[in-house]
């Protein structure tokens, strides 16, 4: 125990010293999108396209998440590899081509996710004990929403809670 907390950050100033020159070190959303692109290039099999809202965070990293041209055969499938990163299993986003940039004021594939994204929260409070299973997180459950959840990060469900929404 000792040893974890000599190695722990415990200043201001030790924090910023530890993350400088270390870009989005924090954002959620880098690890997020390669976990999505992983998991729609074995849903999909086939070569796609991310359409994000505008972020600076993923702009300076979409060059990244392109991780096979298919410039000779488009329609070849596609079969992403897993790779194992400290212990957690991940798919590479082999079948993600581009990432484009838009407002979901202005662009209905971002309002349809938008509206999705707060669906889903709703329904993983309620699975999750967060809040009740109330009548509209029962209704989106039946419609199928939890299949949307994917590489869940936060706490694990309690059966109780699962139970009383279904």
């Amino acid at each position: 125990m000792r040893t974890v907390l000599d190695e722990m950050v415990d200043t201001e100033e030790g924090l910023a010293e530890e993350f400088a020159g270390r870009e989005d070190a924090l954002d959620p959303s880098i690890p997020l999108l390669f976990y999505e692109g992983g998991h729609w290039s074995e849903q999909l099999n086939v070569p796609f396209e991310f359409i994000h809202d505008d972020s600076k965070t993923i702009e300076r990293w979409k060059d990244r998440f392109i991780m096979v041209e298919r410039v000779a055969d488009p329609d070849a499938p596609v079969q992403p590899p897993r790779r194992m990163f400290a212990g957690i299993e991940a798919l590479l986003p082999t079948g993600l081509q581009r990432i484009t940039f838009g407002q979901s004021d202005r662009d209905a594939r971002l309002q349809l996710a938008d509206v999705l994204a707060g669906a889903t929260v709703h329904v993983t409070g309620a699975l999750s004990g967060v809040r009740g299973p109330d009548p509209f997180a029962r209704d989106l459950d039946r419609l199928g929403l939890a299949e949307l959840m994917v590489r869940w990060v936060g706490p694990d469900f309690r059966p109780a809670d699962v139970a009383a929404l279904r």
